[in-house]
């Protein structure tokens, strides 16, 4: 469950949220993306579509990925949040968000300016400087997404500087649940769960933008 914190700079307020990501991803064929979006609009009754552009932040020799942190701000058609996400092997991610005016994203984009808030607070206390880090590149998700119990199971087409690829994306309550859900999905549908699955930050600042 996401903690939800007020944090007060005299007369300026801004939402945050701490929470763990819990989850478990492979990448799919195109065959496989269209085979199961056929399948579940037509099953499911409660399904989201969110089209959205995520653009990540790190310094010109990526030490933030190396150190397995991520910036990222996401931009969908009604709000625009920037996450400090931390991940440790088979323990999940990490994740601090807080909410960004139109202005203060330009800012970052355009200036490398974090806004005042939580993800800059949390950044100052890991030792980052905050000069070393700007505008990496971007990455545009169309994604399809529905509840299964606890779980969310979210249907991603991705396009990365011209190159498009698909993957499936399992978040649930535990690690544990998010394999055996992921599991039962390439078993129903018939596809190859990735091995050594490459996140979207790290498959965008591979290619570049």
């Amino acid at each position: 469950m996401p903690i939800y914190v007020i944090i007060s700079y005299r007369d300026i307020f801004v939402m945050n949220a701490i929470e763990i990501e819990l989850e478990r991803r492979s990448m799919l064929s195109e065959e496989k993306y269209l085979e199961i979006l056929s399948d579940i609009f037509f099953k499911k009754e409660k399904i989201e579509t969110i089209n959205m552009i995520n653009r990540y932040f790190d310094s010109d020799d990526l030490m933030l990925q190396d150190n397995h942190i991520l910036i990222r701000s996401r931009e969908t058609y009604h709000s625009v949040v920037l996450t400090l996400k931390i991940s440790k092997k088979n323990q999940g991610s990490k994740e601090i968000s807080q909410k960004l005016t139109y202005h203060q994203h330009q800012d970052l984009i355009e200036h490398g300016k974090f806004p005042r808030g939580i993800v800059k607070i949390k950044l100052r206390e890991l030792g980052y400087s905050l000069f070393d880090i700007h505008y990496q590149g971007q990455n545009k998700v169309r994604r399809i997404q529905y509840k299964m119990g606890n779980s969310l199971i979210c249907i991603d087409k991705t396009i990365i500087n011209g190159n498009t690829d698909y993957n499936i994306e399992v978040e649930s309550t535990s690690l544990e649940k998010a394999d055996q859900i992921l599991k039962e999905l390439s078993e129903k549908y018939n596809f190859e769960i990735t091995k050594d699955y490459i996140s979207k930050s790290r498959r965008t600042l591979k290619n570049g933008n």
